[in-house]
């Protein structure tokens, strides 16, 4: 494996990171946790796709556009033969008129990822709600899609969504955690250099080059020398970093946005 060049890297073109907001954070969480998915799946074979996004973070980390503002390629043609969905009534979080949509209405509805069609679907995970069903098979989850009853009045929607927003929470054991995430947090991983391991890490993945944590630790904290910045890349920046796009630091994030109405 050939040595990886990081002549792109420079933590100057981070400094961006200091101004954003939990919007902009999750953004920056989303296309790193992504590409890790892709990676780890094996599916950054779509070269214009996945290089757009290694060239952007190469040239500006700090990402502005939404990761859904960028169109596939090869997306999956839509799915005939179905017939009309069912959605799931077996769920605490369901009510009459807000219910999380089941995996045979998405597949009824809109194009999906082709290898989950192939992977074989039993009739019992057909009336799953989708998110919890990718969840189950290992897919990282950044989206719950509900669908709303039109006819019903606005005060029933209102309060069957905050009905199905509690227990959708308590699923994802979000509500006991209660995380919620101030500008301190923001403060720390910028401190703890987590977007640039991340940066490193998985572009080193994506180019199949070599790249050690003595490596990593010389690049995020060179002026430092009273500490073995090594072992802190090992102990404190690398667990962090993971445990960033690890799908449950964006859910908490997605549930906080939903909380204040956004």
């Amino acid at each position: 494996m050939d040595s990886f060049d990081t002549s792109w890297f420079n933590l100057e073109k981070y400094s961006g990171l200091e101004k954003l907001d939990l919007v902009g954070w999750r953004n920056q969480i989303i296309h790193r946790q992504c590409l890790e998915e892709a990676l780890h799946y094996d599916q950054v074979d779509d070269g214009a796709f996945w290089g757009h996004i290694v060239a952007k973070i190469k040239s500006s980390p700090v990402i502005e556009e939404s990761l859904a503002g960028i169109k596939l390629e090869d997306e999956a043609g839509s799915l005939g033969g179905l017939e009309k969905p069912e959605i799931s009534s077996g769920y605490p979080f369901n009510t009459v008129s807000v219910k999380s949509t089941s995996v045979s209405a998405m597949l009824f509805n809109q194009s999906i990822n082709k290898d989950i069609v192939n992977e074989g679907i039993s009739n019992e995970e057909m009336n799953m709600p989708y998110d919890v069903f990718l969840s189950n098979r290992d897919h990282l989850v950044d989206k719950a899609n509900v669908t709303i009853d039109i006819f019903a009045t606005d005060e029933q929607i209102k309060q069957d969504f905050n009905h199905w927003l509690k227990f959708h929470r308590k699923k994802w054991n979000l509500e006991n955690k209660k995380l919620a995430f101030s500008q301190e947090n923001f403060t720390k991983w910028i401190k703890w250099r987590l977007i640039p391991y991340l940066d490193l890490k998985l572009i080193s993945i994506y180019e199949n080059k070599e790249l050690s944590l003595v490596d990593i630790a010389g690049l995020l904290y060179s002026h430092e020398y009273s500490v073995d910045i090594v072992e802190r890349v090992r102990r404190t920046t690398k667990v962090q970093a993971e445990r960033l796009i690890n799908g449950q630091t964006d859910l908490a994030m997605q549930a906080q946005l939903l909380s204040k109405g956004r």
